[in-house]
């Protein structure tokens, strides 16, 4: 945990308290910030490189994001590291992803998959509508400066650089974030240890977030990493990943049987251990999906 004297350092679950209450210095240059959201806590992370701070979401919204941030800089990294241009990294089109675009300035970059610009376009609107559903800000309006391509490189200065790697399945704009100098993976949604993803929303495909999990794996194969997620969990051990593979794999071949799912949560549920995901209602009920996944490594 970050010295008292950081901004934001001390946690409270106080409705009143500051959004972003609760900061942990990961490694020497990764900080998680955990912001008080009305269903979950909302993870996000802030990498500080030699040339440029790189912050991966920017949260629901509840508080401006930029004008903690300005002052968490200071105080954690200082002065010169507060003062470098920074890049937001969206990683996916969510409400709790881009509600603080808005507020984080001229100086910052805001950045999204390329894949399906269409689909990001018209996820603000989604999002906008969700922020006035549960009262929160409406979503400011912001500009994508950054389109990512598969594989693209975000140099964060003193070669140091992050790798980005497109993975749509749970939302087509969906993408994580490869940072091999702490063997880091920025997930967001893509696993939600003790919470379901779900993939039953618009936009979600079984077989897509099969064929991402497949291309993650295959990547980070014989890799000692942690998986830093967008809620629960900001150092999931990387098995998780495989074994999520398998669960998803299962489903859709039917070695695995769907359970009910959360109240208020349609389609089916699949669930191994802490991991679980949602589909659509009916949609995957036969042993052959519509287009056959790469095969699982058992």
């Amino acid at each position: 945990m970050v010295a008292a004297g950081v901004p934001g350092a001390a946690f409270s679950r106080d409705p009143s308290a500051v959004a972003f209450g609760r900061v942990e210095r990961l490694t020497d240059r990764v900080w998680l910030v955990v912001e008080r959201d009305d269903d979950a806590p909302v993870f996000l992370y802030v990498v500080v490189g030699a040339s440029r701070v790189l912050l991966v979401d920017s949260g629901a919204g509840g508080e401006p994001y930029g004008d903690w941030l300005d002052g968490f800089l200071m105080g954690a990294a200082g002065l010169d590291a507060a003062a470098r241009p920074r890049t937001c990294v969206n990683l996916d089109g969510g409400i709790r992803h881009v509600g603080g675009n808005g507020s984080l300035g001229a100086a910052t970059t805001i950045a999204a998959s390329g894949r399906d610009r269409a689909f990001t376009a018209a996820a603000r609107d989604a999002a906008r509508r969700e922020a006035r559903r549960r009262g929160r800000r409406d979503l400011e309006p912001y500009d994508v400066g950054a389109w990512l391509d598969d594989g693209a490189s975000l140099d964060l200065g003193g070669g140091d650089a992050v790798r980005v790697v497109q993975t749509p399945g749970h939302a087509p704009d969906a993408l994580c974030l490869w940072y091999a100098r702490d063997a880091m993976l920025f997930a967001g949604d893509l696993v939600r240890p003790r919470a379901p993803v779900d993939l039953a929303r618009d936009g979600g495909d079984l077989v897509q977030y099969l064929a991402s999990l497949v291309k993650l794996n295959a990547l980070l194969a014989g890799r000692a990493f942690v998986v830093a997620c967008g809620r629960g969990s900001a150092d999931l051990p990387g098995a998780a990943l495989l074994d999520l593979q398998a669960l998803v794999d299962d489903a859709i071949t039917g070695a695995a049987t769907p359970g009910p799912p959360p109240a208020g949560v349609e389609g089916h549920l699949f669930a191994r251990g802490d991991l679980a995901f949602t589909t659509r209602r009916g949609r995957y009920e036969a042993p052959v999906p519509e287009a056959r996944p790469p095969p699982t490594p058992r």
